[in-house]
């Protein structure tokens, strides 16, 4: 049998993309937090101002997609 343990990581404005996404220490961009997560994991993010390099017209959108699996 095999056996999966979920992470859990963290997006916070204040963060840094080069923290590992842990609760004390949290990534900072979206687009960061979706790369760092596998089918199972959680993701969350914390509220505030998060800019895109896409530029202003992804303002209002997220979207983590191709994460799907057991």
């Amino acid at each position: 049998s095999v056996s999966t343990q979920a992470n859990n990581y963290y997006c916070d404005p204040s963060g840094k993309d080069s923290n590992p996404g842990t609760f004390a220490n949290p990534v900072a961009s979206i687009d960061k937090l979706a790369s760092l997560l596998m089918p199972g994991d959680f993701g969350y993010i914390r509220g505030g101002v998060y800019r895109s390099s896409k530029g202003n017209s992804a303002g209002v959108h997220c979207s983590i997609s191709n994460k799907q699996g057991t």
